[in-house]
Protein backbone atom coordinates (compact mmCIF):
# COMPACT_ATOMS: atom_id res chain seq x y z
CA UNK A 1 0.00 0.00 0.00
CA UNK A 2 1.13 3.28 -0.42
CA UNK A 3 2.26 5.31 3.07
CA UNK A 4 2.22 8.83 3.49
CA UNK A 5 5.59 10.53 3.56
CA UNK A 6 5.24 10.91 7.78
CA UNK A 7 4.21 7.76 8.04
CA UNK A 8 7.18 6.58 6.46
CA UNK A 9 9.24 8.53 8.51
CA UNK A 10 7.37 7.98 11.74
CA UNK A 11 8.14 3.90 10.88
CA UNK A 12 11.55 4.10 10.05
CA UNK A 13 12.52 5.95 13.68
CA UNK A 14 10.03 3.96 15.35
CA UNK A 15 11.59 0.83 13.91
CA UNK A 16 15.47 1.86 14.29
CA UNK A 17 14.42 2.96 17.97
CA UNK A 18 12.20 0.23 18.96
CA UNK A 19 12.03 -2.74 16.75
CA UNK A 20 9.94 -4.74 18.61
CA UNK A 21 7.61 -2.03 18.49
CA UNK A 22 7.00 -2.58 15.21
CA UNK A 23 6.70 -5.74 15.35
CA UNK A 24 3.41 -5.70 16.87
CA UNK A 25 1.54 -3.72 14.38
CA UNK A 26 -0.16 -5.90 12.25
CA UNK A 27 -0.41 -5.39 7.75
CA UNK A 28 -4.02 -4.25 9.44
CA UNK A 29 -2.74 -1.59 12.25
CA UNK A 30 -0.14 -0.03 9.58
CA UNK A 31 -3.10 0.81 7.04
CA UNK A 32 -5.07 1.93 9.76
CA UNK A 33 -2.08 4.17 11.65
CA UNK A 34 -1.14 5.51 7.58
CA UNK A 35 -4.95 6.07 7.33
CA UNK A 36 -5.41 7.95 10.51
CA UNK A 37 -2.25 9.93 9.66
CA UNK A 38 -3.62 10.92 6.53
CA UNK A 39 -7.05 12.13 8.39
CA UNK A 40 -5.12 14.03 10.55
CA UNK A 41 -3.23 15.57 7.57
CA UNK A 42 -5.97 16.64 6.44
CA UNK A 43 -7.92 18.27 9.31
CA UNK A 44 -10.08 15.21 9.78
CA UNK A 45 -9.52 14.80 13.75
CA UNK A 46 -12.52 12.67 14.59
CA UNK A 47 -11.80 10.10 11.88
CA UNK A 48 -8.48 9.68 12.96
CA UNK A 49 -9.14 9.57 16.32
CA UNK A 50 -11.63 6.61 15.38
CA UNK A 51 -8.81 4.61 13.50
CA UNK A 52 -6.31 4.96 16.59
CA UNK A 53 -8.96 3.96 18.89
CA UNK A 54 -9.63 0.92 16.68
CA UNK A 55 -5.77 0.24 16.67
CA UNK A 56 -5.84 0.45 20.81
CA UNK A 57 -7.79 -2.40 21.51
CA UNK A 58 -4.37 -5.08 21.91
CA UNK A 59 -1.68 -2.45 22.01
CA UNK A 60 -2.39 -0.25 24.24
CA UNK A 61 1.43 0.62 25.68
CA UNK A 62 2.21 1.07 21.88
CA UNK A 63 4.34 4.27 21.90
CA UNK A 64 3.80 4.41 17.86
CA UNK A 65 -0.34 4.38 18.32
CA UNK A 66 0.14 6.94 21.81
CA UNK A 67 2.26 9.51 20.24
CA UNK A 68 -0.09 9.51 16.92
CA UNK A 69 -3.11 10.02 19.30
CA UNK A 70 -1.29 12.60 21.46
CA UNK A 71 -0.35 14.31 17.92
CA UNK A 72 -3.87 13.79 16.69
CA UNK A 73 -5.66 15.79 20.09
CA UNK A 74 -2.73 17.83 19.58
CA UNK A 75 -3.61 19.19 16.26
CA UNK A 76 -7.12 19.35 16.99
CA UNK A 77 -6.51 21.91 20.07
CA UNK A 78 -4.55 23.90 17.43
CA UNK A 79 -7.53 23.80 15.01
CA UNK A 80 -9.62 25.00 17.55
CA UNK A 81 -7.53 27.46 19.33
CA UNK A 82 -7.20 29.44 15.38
CA UNK A 83 -10.89 29.52 15.41
CA UNK A 84 -10.88 31.22 19.66
CA UNK A 85 -12.93 27.89 20.57
CA UNK A 86 -10.89 27.86 23.48
CA UNK A 87 -13.13 25.10 25.73
CA UNK A 88 -12.77 23.05 22.71
CA UNK A 89 -8.94 23.28 22.72
CA UNK A 90 -8.58 23.01 26.18
CA UNK A 91 -10.17 19.79 25.59
CA UNK A 92 -8.29 18.41 23.19
CA UNK A 93 -4.73 19.64 24.23
CA UNK A 94 -5.43 17.65 28.00
CA UNK A 95 -6.01 14.93 26.55
CA UNK A 96 -2.89 14.92 24.30
CA UNK A 97 -0.99 15.45 27.64
CA UNK A 98 -2.16 11.96 28.38
CA UNK A 99 -0.62 10.81 25.52
CA UNK A 100 3.00 12.65 24.76
CA UNK A 101 5.63 11.22 27.37
CA UNK A 102 7.80 13.21 29.29
CA UNK A 103 10.52 12.97 26.19
CA UNK A 104 8.41 14.74 24.22
CA UNK A 105 9.22 18.39 25.86
CA UNK A 106 9.02 20.43 22.91
CA UNK A 107 5.57 19.39 22.02
CA UNK A 108 4.58 19.96 25.98
CA UNK A 109 6.41 23.45 26.21
CA UNK A 110 3.74 24.24 23.45
CA UNK A 111 1.30 22.67 24.79
CA UNK A 112 1.03 24.45 28.35
CA UNK A 113 1.63 27.94 26.97
CA UNK A 114 -1.34 27.43 24.45
CA UNK A 115 -3.60 25.99 27.39
CA UNK A 116 -2.60 28.83 29.09
CA UNK A 117 -3.74 31.47 26.80
CA UNK A 118 -7.05 29.63 26.26
CA UNK A 119 -7.34 29.66 30.02
CA UNK A 120 -6.78 33.58 30.06
CA UNK A 121 -9.06 34.31 27.03
CA UNK A 122 -11.68 32.35 29.25
CA UNK A 123 -10.48 34.34 32.37
CA UNK A 124 -10.07 31.03 34.14
CA UNK A 125 -6.77 32.65 36.10
CA UNK A 126 -6.33 29.91 38.35
CA UNK A 127 -6.12 27.19 35.82
CA UNK A 128 -3.96 29.22 33.82
CA UNK A 129 -1.53 29.60 36.66
CA UNK A 130 -1.51 26.05 36.93
CA UNK A 131 -0.75 25.09 33.32
CA UNK A 132 2.46 27.97 33.44
CA UNK A 133 3.58 25.84 37.12
CA UNK A 134 3.59 22.30 34.63
CA UNK A 135 5.59 24.43 32.19
CA UNK A 136 8.20 25.26 34.94
CA UNK A 137 8.37 22.25 36.10
CA UNK A 138 9.90 20.86 32.20
CA UNK A 139 13.03 20.43 32.28
CA UNK A 140 13.85 22.26 29.19
CA UNK A 141 11.70 24.70 29.47
CA UNK A 142 12.04 28.73 28.09
CA UNK A 143 13.17 30.69 30.58
CA UNK A 144 10.41 33.11 29.64
CA UNK A 145 8.26 30.40 31.69
CA UNK A 146 9.31 32.17 34.48
CA UNK A 147 7.65 35.59 33.35
CA UNK A 148 4.84 34.11 32.39
CA UNK A 149 4.20 32.47 35.98
CA UNK A 150 4.47 35.62 37.21
CA UNK A 151 2.34 37.29 35.42
CA UNK A 152 -0.39 34.41 36.27
CA UNK A 153 0.03 35.41 39.75
CA UNK A 154 -0.57 38.75 39.10
CA UNK A 155 -3.81 38.03 37.58
CA UNK A 156 -4.84 35.66 40.30
CA UNK A 157 -3.59 38.06 43.09
CA UNK A 158 -1.37 35.02 44.40
CA UNK A 159 1.20 36.76 46.17
CA UNK A 160 3.12 33.63 46.94
CA UNK A 161 6.43 33.01 45.48
CA UNK A 162 6.78 36.32 43.46
CA UNK A 163 9.95 37.96 44.58
CA UNK A 164 11.88 34.51 43.34
CA UNK A 165 10.11 34.45 40.26
CA UNK A 166 11.96 37.74 40.31
CA UNK A 167 14.71 37.40 40.89
CA UNK A 168 14.92 34.05 38.86
CA UNK A 169 14.02 36.46 36.10
CA UNK A 170 16.48 39.62 36.90
CA UNK A 171 19.24 37.07 36.79
CA UNK A 172 18.17 35.87 33.50
CA UNK A 173 17.83 39.31 31.61
CA UNK A 174 21.60 40.41 32.93
CA UNK A 175 22.75 37.73 30.93
CA UNK A 176 20.46 38.95 27.80
CA UNK A 177 17.53 35.76 28.35
CA UNK A 178 14.37 36.79 27.25
CA UNK A 179 12.98 35.77 30.94
CA UNK A 180 10.00 38.56 31.31
CA UNK A 181 7.49 40.02 28.50
CA UNK A 182 8.02 43.81 28.71
CA UNK A 183 4.23 44.17 29.84
CA UNK A 184 4.76 42.14 33.19
CA UNK A 185 7.92 43.98 33.90
CA UNK A 186 5.91 47.45 34.02
CA UNK A 187 3.61 45.55 36.66
CA UNK A 188 6.31 44.23 39.09
CA UNK A 189 9.41 46.56 39.36
CA UNK A 190 10.04 50.29 38.92
CA UNK A 191 13.88 49.59 38.19
CA UNK A 192 14.14 51.28 34.30
CA UNK A 193 17.20 49.05 33.61
CA UNK A 194 15.22 45.90 34.31
CA UNK A 195 12.56 47.00 32.23
CA UNK A 196 14.67 48.02 29.48
CA UNK A 197 16.35 44.75 28.97
CA UNK A 198 13.02 43.32 29.92
CA UNK A 199 12.20 44.69 26.30
CA UNK A 200 15.32 44.46 24.72
CA UNK A 201 15.98 40.95 25.52
CA UNK A 202 12.39 40.21 24.13
CA UNK A 203 12.76 41.51 20.90
CA UNK A 204 16.03 40.10 20.32
CA UNK A 205 14.85 36.79 20.86
CA UNK A 206 11.25 37.03 19.69
CA UNK A 207 10.15 39.70 17.13
CA UNK A 208 10.86 38.31 13.93
CA UNK A 209 12.72 41.75 11.90
CA UNK A 210 12.12 41.56 8.02
CA UNK A 211 14.58 42.64 5.51
CA UNK A 212 12.58 43.27 2.27
CA UNK A 213 11.59 46.60 2.87
CA UNK A 214 15.24 47.53 4.72
CA UNK A 215 16.44 49.73 2.03
CA UNK A 216 17.06 53.53 3.15
CA UNK A 217 13.94 56.00 2.81
CA UNK A 218 14.21 58.52 0.36
CA UNK A 219 13.77 61.74 1.53
CA UNK A 220 12.34 63.24 -2.17
CA UNK A 221 8.46 62.94 -0.80
CA UNK A 222 6.88 65.39 -2.62
CA UNK A 223 3.37 65.13 -1.26
CA UNK A 224 2.01 68.84 0.44
CA UNK A 225 0.89 67.47 3.30
CA UNK A 226 2.65 65.38 5.88
CA UNK A 227 1.11 61.79 5.95
CA UNK A 228 0.39 60.46 9.22
CA UNK A 229 -0.78 56.95 10.19
CA UNK A 230 -1.86 55.52 13.34
CA UNK A 231 -2.19 51.81 13.69
CA UNK A 232 -3.52 49.59 16.63
CA UNK A 233 -6.28 47.35 17.64
CA UNK A 234 -7.67 49.56 20.23
CA UNK A 235 -10.22 51.37 17.80
CA UNK A 236 -13.01 50.32 19.42
CA UNK A 237 -14.55 50.57 23.50
CA UNK A 238 -11.16 50.92 24.62
CA UNK A 239 -8.85 53.12 27.14
CA UNK A 240 -6.76 54.22 23.99
CA UNK A 241 -10.03 55.22 22.25
CA UNK A 242 -11.21 57.49 25.10
CA UNK A 243 -7.95 59.09 25.63
CA UNK A 244 -6.91 60.21 22.05
CA UNK A 245 -10.94 60.83 20.50
CA UNK A 246 -10.89 64.28 21.61
CA UNK A 247 -7.38 65.14 20.25
CA UNK A 248 -7.88 62.93 17.12
CA UNK A 249 -11.14 65.42 16.62
CA UNK A 250 -9.07 68.64 16.98
CA UNK A 251 -6.08 67.37 14.29
CA UNK A 252 -5.95 69.65 11.87
CA UNK A 253 -6.18 68.29 8.29
CA UNK A 254 -4.94 71.25 6.14
CA UNK A 255 -1.69 70.57 7.33
CA UNK A 256 -1.72 66.97 7.41
CA UNK A 257 -3.02 64.03 5.72
CA UNK A 258 -4.18 61.64 8.56
CA UNK A 259 -4.51 57.27 8.54
CA UNK A 260 -5.82 54.78 10.33
CA UNK A 261 -5.03 51.38 10.45
CA UNK A 262 -6.99 49.08 12.42
CA UNK A 263 -6.39 45.69 13.07
CA UNK A 264 -8.87 44.87 16.35
CA UNK A 265 -12.42 44.17 16.83
CA UNK A 266 -14.90 46.70 15.29
CA UNK A 267 -17.84 46.75 17.80
CA UNK A 268 -19.49 49.85 16.21
CA UNK A 269 -19.93 51.27 19.36
CA UNK A 270 -20.00 55.05 20.48
CA UNK A 271 -15.86 55.81 20.47
CA UNK A 272 -15.77 53.52 17.82
CA UNK A 273 -17.62 55.60 15.24
CA UNK A 274 -16.83 58.68 16.48
CA UNK A 275 -13.02 57.32 15.69
CA UNK A 276 -14.18 56.13 12.06
CA UNK A 277 -15.49 59.94 11.60
CA UNK A 278 -12.41 61.34 12.40
CA UNK A 279 -10.53 59.84 9.10
CA UNK A 280 -10.92 60.47 5.80
CA UNK A 281 -8.91 57.48 5.54
CA UNK A 282 -10.02 54.70 7.74
CA UNK A 283 -8.83 50.93 6.80
CA UNK A 284 -10.01 48.00 8.82
CA UNK A 285 -7.35 45.51 7.98
CA UNK A 286 -7.84 42.38 11.04
CA UNK A 287 -7.20 40.17 7.81
CA UNK A 288 -4.31 41.25 6.09
CA UNK A 289 -0.42 39.66 7.65
CA UNK A 290 2.13 42.07 8.89
CA UNK A 291 3.58 41.75 5.64
CA UNK A 292 0.41 43.16 3.75
CA UNK A 293 -0.42 45.46 5.93
CA UNK A 294 3.20 46.98 5.94
CA UNK A 295 2.95 47.09 1.97
CA UNK A 296 -0.23 49.30 1.92
CA UNK A 297 1.68 52.03 4.67
CA UNK A 298 4.47 51.77 2.29
CA UNK A 299 2.44 51.88 -0.86
CA UNK A 300 0.51 54.86 0.43
CA UNK A 301 4.21 56.57 1.07
CA UNK A 302 2.73 57.57 4.78
CA UNK A 303 5.57 59.53 6.17
CA UNK A 304 4.92 59.22 9.90
CA UNK A 305 3.61 56.15 11.75
CA UNK A 306 2.82 56.24 15.22
CA UNK A 307 2.41 52.70 16.98
CA UNK A 308 -0.12 53.10 19.39
CA UNK A 309 -0.15 49.42 21.09
CA UNK A 310 3.80 48.84 22.12
CA UNK A 311 4.38 45.38 23.99
CA UNK A 312 0.49 45.10 25.38
CA UNK A 313 -1.63 42.42 24.32
CA UNK A 314 -2.91 41.65 20.58
CA UNK A 315 0.08 44.30 19.73
CA UNK A 316 1.67 43.77 15.78
CA UNK A 317 4.99 45.20 15.99
CA UNK A 318 6.10 42.77 13.47
CA UNK A 319 4.63 45.87 10.96
CA UNK A 320 6.71 47.99 12.05
CA UNK A 321 9.91 45.74 12.01
CA UNK A 322 10.40 46.30 7.98
CA UNK A 323 10.33 49.61 8.64
CA UNK A 324 7.00 50.64 6.04
CA UNK A 325 7.50 54.25 6.52
CA UNK A 326 10.69 56.91 6.81
CA UNK A 327 10.03 57.83 10.51
CA UNK A 328 8.22 55.51 13.02
CA UNK A 329 7.24 56.77 16.63
CA UNK A 330 5.96 54.82 19.56
CA UNK A 331 2.44 56.35 21.65
CA UNK A 332 0.41 55.90 24.36
CA UNK A 333 -0.48 52.24 24.30
CA UNK A 334 2.73 51.28 26.61
CA UNK A 335 4.67 52.77 29.48
CA UNK A 336 8.20 52.19 28.97
CA UNK A 337 11.07 52.19 25.94
CA UNK A 338 9.75 49.31 23.56
CA UNK A 339 13.91 48.12 22.97
CA UNK A 340 13.34 48.50 19.53
CA UNK A 341 16.34 49.56 16.67
CA UNK A 342 13.46 50.14 14.76
CA UNK A 343 11.14 52.95 16.52
CA UNK A 344 12.92 56.21 16.03
CA UNK A 345 10.63 57.94 18.77
CA UNK A 346 8.96 58.02 21.77
CA UNK A 347 6.54 60.74 22.84
CA UNK A 348 7.11 61.17 26.14
CA UNK A 349 7.42 64.36 28.99
CA UNK A 350 9.77 65.76 31.14
CA UNK A 351 9.06 64.82 34.18
CA UNK A 352 8.59 60.98 33.43
CA UNK A 353 11.95 60.80 31.48
CA UNK A 354 15.18 62.58 33.22
CA UNK A 355 18.35 62.35 33.63
CA UNK A 356 18.36 59.01 35.57
CA UNK A 357 16.25 57.19 33.30
CA UNK A 358 16.79 58.64 29.83
CA UNK A 359 19.55 55.77 28.97
CA UNK A 360 17.14 53.03 29.55
CA UNK A 361 14.81 53.85 26.31
CA UNK A 362 16.39 52.86 23.14
CA UNK A 363 14.05 55.55 21.30
CA UNK A 364 15.03 58.89 20.47
CA UNK A 365 12.52 61.32 23.17
CA UNK A 366 10.10 63.40 22.07
CA UNK A 367 9.44 65.75 25.12
CA UNK A 368 5.91 67.59 25.10
CA UNK A 369 5.77 70.78 27.08
CA UNK A 370 3.12 69.27 29.56
CA UNK A 371 2.16 66.20 30.11
CA UNK A 372 2.16 63.41 27.31
CA UNK A 373 -0.62 61.49 27.81
CA UNK A 374 -3.92 63.27 26.13
CA UNK A 375 -7.16 63.49 27.66
CA UNK A 376 -10.84 63.39 26.17
CA UNK A 377 -12.96 65.56 28.51
CA UNK A 378 -16.33 63.00 28.59
CA UNK A 379 -17.72 65.48 31.81
CA UNK A 380 -20.23 67.00 29.54
CA UNK A 381 -21.83 63.25 29.37
CA UNK A 382 -21.82 62.30 32.91
CA UNK A 383 -25.08 61.80 34.79
CA UNK A 384 -24.26 62.15 38.38
CA UNK A 385 -25.62 60.06 41.09
CA UNK A 386 -25.45 59.86 45.13
CA UNK A 387 -23.37 56.87 46.95
CA UNK A 388 -27.18 55.15 47.56
CA UNK A 389 -27.48 54.59 43.59
CA UNK A 390 -23.82 52.71 43.53
CA UNK A 391 -24.38 51.19 47.19
CA UNK A 392 -21.52 53.08 49.00
CA UNK A 393 -21.58 54.27 52.32
CA UNK A 394 -23.20 57.74 53.29
CA UNK A 395 -21.13 58.48 56.19
CA UNK A 396 -17.41 56.54 55.45
CA UNK A 397 -14.63 58.41 53.71
CA UNK A 398 -13.91 56.09 51.07
CA UNK A 399 -10.64 55.47 49.48
CA UNK A 400 -10.51 54.32 46.31
CA UNK A 401 -8.47 52.79 43.78
CA UNK A 402 -10.44 51.16 41.07
CA UNK A 403 -7.51 50.11 38.85
CA UNK A 404 -6.95 46.44 37.27
CA UNK A 405 -6.06 44.22 39.78
CA UNK A 406 -2.65 42.99 38.03
CA UNK A 407 -1.22 45.98 39.64
CA UNK A 408 -1.47 45.01 43.26
CA UNK A 409 1.25 43.50 45.14
CA UNK A 410 1.64 42.55 48.73
CA UNK A 411 3.51 45.84 49.72
CA UNK A 412 1.07 47.98 48.07
CA UNK A 413 -2.16 46.19 50.05
CA UNK A 414 0.44 46.25 53.16
CA UNK A 415 0.53 49.62 53.07
CA UNK A 416 -3.33 50.22 52.60
CA UNK A 417 -3.90 48.08 55.77
CA UNK A 418 -2.19 50.19 57.67
CA UNK A 419 -4.31 53.27 56.35
CA UNK A 420 -7.44 51.58 57.24
CA UNK A 421 -6.18 50.76 61.29
CA UNK A 422 -5.13 54.12 61.83
CA UNK A 423 -8.11 55.59 60.35
CA UNK A 424 -10.87 53.96 61.90
CA UNK A 425 -13.85 56.17 59.64
CA UNK A 426 -12.24 54.90 56.24
CA UNK A 427 -13.88 52.39 53.80
CA UNK A 428 -11.48 50.63 50.84
CA UNK A 429 -13.16 50.99 47.53
CA UNK A 430 -11.52 48.21 44.76
CA UNK A 431 -12.36 46.92 41.26
CA UNK A 432 -14.16 43.61 41.49
CA UNK A 433 -11.91 41.73 38.53
CA UNK A 434 -13.12 38.12 39.39
CA UNK A 435 -13.71 36.02 42.21
CA UNK A 436 -10.22 34.39 42.75
CA UNK A 437 -8.92 38.10 43.15
CA UNK A 438 -11.59 39.24 45.41
CA UNK A 439 -10.98 36.32 47.36
CA UNK A 440 -7.17 36.43 47.89
CA UNK A 441 -6.91 40.11 48.48
CA UNK A 442 -9.79 39.76 51.46
CA UNK A 443 -7.46 36.67 52.96
CA UNK A 444 -4.76 38.93 52.91
CA UNK A 445 -7.14 41.84 54.72
CA UNK A 446 -8.16 39.17 57.12
CA UNK A 447 -4.47 38.79 58.25
CA UNK A 448 -3.94 42.30 59.02
CA UNK A 449 -7.22 41.98 61.16
CA UNK A 450 -9.11 44.50 58.99
CA UNK A 451 -12.92 44.27 58.94
CA UNK A 452 -13.75 42.76 55.63
CA UNK A 453 -16.74 44.64 55.67
CA UNK A 454 -14.89 47.68 54.91
CA UNK A 455 -13.54 46.66 51.44
CA UNK A 456 -15.97 47.09 49.05
CA UNK A 457 -15.67 45.69 45.86
CA UNK A 458 -17.11 46.91 42.47
CA UNK A 459 -17.34 45.63 39.19
CA UNK A 460 -16.44 46.94 35.58
CA UNK A 461 -19.05 49.56 34.07
CA UNK A 462 -19.12 51.72 31.23
CA UNK A 463 -17.11 54.83 30.87
CA UNK A 464 -19.83 57.17 31.92
CA UNK A 465 -21.26 55.31 34.89
CA UNK A 466 -17.61 54.51 35.99
CA UNK A 467 -17.02 58.50 36.08
CA UNK A 468 -20.20 59.10 38.31
CA UNK A 469 -19.48 56.72 40.86
CA UNK A 470 -15.83 57.70 41.01
CA UNK A 471 -16.86 60.92 41.27
CA UNK A 472 -18.47 59.72 44.87
CA UNK A 473 -14.93 58.71 46.65
CA UNK A 474 -13.21 60.91 48.79
CA UNK A 475 -8.84 60.20 48.16
CA UNK A 476 -7.94 57.84 45.05
CA UNK A 477 -4.80 55.95 46.36
CA UNK A 478 -2.34 55.03 43.51
CA UNK A 479 -0.93 51.59 42.75
CA UNK A 480 2.71 50.91 42.67
CA UNK A 481 5.18 50.00 40.49
CA UNK A 482 2.77 50.63 37.66
CA UNK A 483 0.36 54.11 38.72
CA UNK A 484 -3.11 54.40 37.23
CA UNK A 485 -3.07 55.83 33.83
CA UNK A 486 -6.06 56.19 32.25
CA UNK A 487 -7.63 55.38 35.63
CA UNK A 488 -5.66 58.42 36.57
CA UNK A 489 -7.10 60.76 34.55
CA UNK A 490 -10.65 59.58 35.23
CA UNK A 491 -10.49 60.49 38.61
CA UNK A 492 -8.92 64.45 37.91
CA UNK A 493 -11.58 64.68 35.62
CA UNK A 494 -13.87 64.10 38.09
CA UNK A 495 -12.08 66.37 40.88
CA UNK A 496 -10.82 63.56 42.91
CA UNK A 497 -7.73 64.07 44.25
CA UNK A 498 -4.61 61.16 44.15
CA UNK A 499 -2.04 60.63 46.37
CA UNK A 500 0.88 58.58 44.33
CA UNK A 501 4.13 57.31 44.89
CA UNK A 502 6.73 57.99 41.79
CA UNK A 503 9.46 55.90 41.05
CA UNK A 504 12.34 55.94 38.72
CA UNK A 505 10.52 54.22 35.59
CA UNK A 506 8.19 55.53 33.38
CA UNK A 507 5.05 53.33 34.26
CA UNK A 508 5.84 54.96 38.06
CA UNK A 509 5.67 58.01 37.17
CA UNK A 510 2.67 58.79 35.05
CA UNK A 511 0.40 59.95 37.66
CA UNK A 512 2.78 62.33 39.68
CA UNK A 513 3.11 63.22 35.39
CA UNK A 514 -0.55 64.39 35.52
CA UNK A 515 -0.26 66.20 39.24
CA UNK A 516 3.12 68.32 38.09
CA UNK A 517 0.66 69.87 35.51
CA UNK A 518 -2.07 70.74 37.87
CA UNK A 519 0.58 72.38 40.23
CA UNK A 520 -0.47 69.62 42.96
CA UNK A 521 3.10 68.25 43.19
CA UNK A 522 2.23 67.82 47.23
CA UNK A 523 0.40 64.80 46.23
CA UNK A 524 3.19 63.34 44.84
CA UNK A 525 5.21 61.04 47.29
CA UNK A 526 9.04 59.37 46.50
CA UNK A 527 8.25 56.95 49.05
CA UNK A 528 5.89 54.92 50.92
CA UNK A 529 6.34 56.39 54.29
CA UNK A 530 5.74 59.59 52.51
CA UNK A 531 2.91 58.50 50.48
CA UNK A 532 1.03 56.73 53.93
CA UNK A 533 1.70 60.00 55.91
CA UNK A 534 0.19 62.45 53.19
CA UNK A 535 -2.67 60.01 52.82
CA UNK A 536 -3.10 59.93 56.42
CA UNK A 537 -2.70 64.22 56.79
CA UNK A 538 -5.91 64.28 53.67
CA UNK A 539 -8.18 61.54 55.37
CA UNK A 540 -7.76 63.80 58.58
CA UNK A 541 -7.62 67.38 56.68
CA UNK A 542 -10.96 67.54 54.85
CA UNK A 543 -10.85 71.23 54.63
CA UNK A 544 -7.80 70.70 52.94
CA UNK A 545 -8.75 68.11 50.63
CA UNK A 546 -11.78 70.22 49.67
CA UNK A 547 -9.14 73.14 48.14
CA UNK A 548 -7.23 70.30 46.13
CA UNK A 549 -10.48 69.25 45.02
CA UNK A 550 -10.85 73.20 43.82
CA UNK A 551 -7.92 73.46 42.51
CA UNK A 552 -8.19 70.06 40.03
CA UNK A 553 -11.28 71.61 38.76
CA UNK A 554 -9.95 75.31 38.00
CA UNK A 555 -6.83 73.74 36.36
CA UNK A 556 -7.54 70.68 34.93
CA UNK A 557 -9.01 72.41 31.06
CA UNK A 558 -6.11 74.88 31.13
CA UNK A 559 -3.94 71.34 29.78
CA UNK A 560 -4.08 67.89 31.02
CA UNK A 561 -7.52 67.86 29.32
CA UNK A 562 -6.83 70.50 26.48
CA UNK A 563 -7.41 68.80 23.69
CA UNK A 564 -7.18 71.58 21.37
CA UNK A 565 -3.36 72.12 22.99
CA UNK A 566 -2.07 68.36 22.79
CA UNK A 567 -3.34 68.30 19.43
CA UNK A 568 -1.61 71.39 18.53
CA UNK A 569 1.95 70.37 20.37
CA UNK A 570 1.93 66.85 18.69
CA UNK A 571 1.21 68.16 15.17
CA UNK A 572 4.46 70.41 16.28
CA UNK A 573 6.29 67.16 16.98
CA UNK A 574 5.50 65.96 13.73
CA UNK A 575 6.19 69.05 11.67
CA UNK A 576 9.90 68.97 13.49
CA UNK A 577 10.65 65.41 12.98
CA UNK A 578 9.86 65.29 9.37
CA UNK A 579 11.57 68.47 8.51
CA UNK A 580 14.47 67.01 10.34
CA UNK A 581 14.21 64.19 8.11
CA UNK A 582 13.36 66.11 4.58
CA UNK A 583 16.86 67.99 5.33
CA UNK A 584 19.24 65.18 6.46
CA UNK A 585 19.20 66.04 10.13
CA UNK A 586 20.44 63.38 12.85
CA UNK A 587 17.84 61.86 14.10
CA UNK A 588 18.05 63.27 17.94
CA UNK A 589 15.68 63.88 21.28
CA UNK A 590 13.45 66.85 20.48
CA UNK A 591 12.08 69.09 23.08
CA UNK A 592 8.42 71.13 22.14
CA UNK A 593 7.67 74.20 23.29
Amino acid sequence: MAYSLQIKELIYLMYNNEKKTINKLSIENCEKLNNAVIFRENSKFSLAINCLEEMQGNNLENPIISYNMALTYYSYGNYHLKKNNYILAVNCYQKAILFFDDNQNNFLTDIYIKLAHCFQNMKDYENMKVSHESLIKLENKPLISYGFLLYSKLCCADFNGRDELLNNIKEGLKIGSATITPFTSILVTDDPKIQFLASKNYCNEYLKVEKKFSPVHTNKYKNKKIKVAYISSDFHNHATSHLMVDMLEKHNKDKFEYYCFSYGKNDNSEISQRIRKIFDNFYLVNDKSDEEIASMIRDLEINITVDLKGHTKQNRLNIMSSRPSPIQVSYLGFPGTLGTKFIDYLIMDNYIINSSNRKFFSENIIYMPSSYQCNSNFSKDIQYHDREYFNLPKDKFILCSLNNSQKYNKKLLNSWAKILKNNSNTVLWLLDDNDLVKENILILFASKNIDLKRIIFSPRVDTKEHLSRMSLADLFLDSFPCNAHTTASDALLVDLPIITLSGKSMSSRVTGSFLSVLNLEELIANDYQEYEEKINYYISNQTKLTQIKQKININKNLVLFNSEKISRDIEKAYEKIWSNFINGKKIADLQIK
